[in-house]
């Protein structure tokens, strides 16, 4: 290795920090290292790295972003990106593979873990896989994903997420929702929820492409993950029905929010065998304030009955609680 590759280390934790960049500078790397993710991105863009190592949540710039946006840079696609996740982060490792992550490490890191960023930043003939999603490089995605963690406590994340798709559970949604709920008629604020439900996913998981059926809910899982705020709150409730939980969002912002998720929805495919199948989704809109929504299953209702609408007019649309008044 030359001594001229180069490391962009972003971290919170200043002793992490040194700790990483430490190590790397004993491998021949030079390091650059920032505590938030804008300024490694500007110093990424001054002067593309070979190595990107963040923690996920970061000041200005989140690592999640950071990363988005590192693999969006000229001939960066190869530049492999490490995340630093809580131990239990199910919904971070989740975003972390849709914005292109090549590994994710939980913190504090093993002596292990530097080792096994090493070896990915040497990639070799790894490498090229990654650009594809495949290969050595997602075996080593993976194979972090699923780690055994059995001498480390499971993180509070860990118990409130979904283990599939690393979106929260509905038990965990529903305490959500309950508490937006109660914010906004206290305070006025409006608020928005989206009921999505994947109109195909069922009719798929009956055959034995039932990797395929998974394969579409991590799609969808994605996106979700990638177009809410850091505000919202995204869950899967049923096997395939998802709701997203838009605080400060009045019906207007929630049908934008929706029409933005089911156009890149409708976008996906999935492969059963030879056969591409398109993902299909039926969303249903309800928004507070409303004067004759007196519980929080009164407002879930609204949703549901839009999701119903959508399905009886053929699914694969959006429909909003006052579309379905007349109907």
């Amino acid at each position: 290795m030359g001594a001229n590759k180069r490391a962009l280390v972003s971290r919170l934790d200043a002793a992490g920090s040194a700790t990483i960049a430490e190590f790397l500078r004993s491998k021949g790397y030079e390091v650059d290292v920032t505590d938030n993710g804008r300024d490694a991105l500007e110093k990424a863009r001054d002067h593309l790295p070979d190595l990107v190592v963040a923690d996920g949540v970061l000041p200005k710039m989140s690592g999640f972003e950071l990363c988005r946006e590192v693999k969006t840079l000229a001939d960066a696609h190869t530049v492999p990106v490490v995340l630093i996740l809580e131990n239990g982060d199910n919904y971070g490792r989740g975003r972390a593979r849709v914005e292109g992550a090549d590994m994710v490490v939980t913190d504090p890191m093993l002596h292990d873990d530097l080792d096994e960023i090493l070896r990915l930043a040497e990639g070799g003939d790894d490498r090229g896989d990654a650009l594809l999603g495949q290969g050595g490089a997602r075996d080593r995605f993976v194979k972090a994903l699923l780690r055994d963690t059995t001498s480390r406590n499971d993180g509070f994340l860990a118990k409130i997420s979904d283990p599939l798709t690393g979106l929260h559970h509905r038990t965990y949604t529903t305490f959500k929702l309950e508490e937006e709920f109660k914010k906004s008629r206290r305070y006025g604020n409006p608020l928005a929820i989206l009921l999505v439900d994947i109109d195909n996913y069922a009719e798929l998981d009956k055959t034995p492409h039932k990797s395929a059926a998974q394969e579409m809910l991590l799609e969808v899982s994605g996106i979700f993950l990638c177009e809410s705020r850091d505000v919202d709150v995204v869950g899967r409730v049923d096997d395939a029905r998802f709701l997203l939980i838009l605080p400060n969002t009045d019906l207007n912002g929630a049908r934008i929010m929706a029409d933005r998720v089911f156009q890149q929805v409708c976008q996906r495919r999935v492969h059963a065998g030879e056969t591409e199948i398109p993902v299909r989704a039926s969303v249903g809109i309800a928004a507070l304030p409303s004067d004759d929504v007196s519980s929080v299953d009164d407002f879930v209702e609204r949703a549901v009955r839009g999701v119903r609408t959508a399905k009886s007019l053929g699914g694969n649309r959006i429909c909003a609680w006052s579309d379905t008044v007349k109907t």
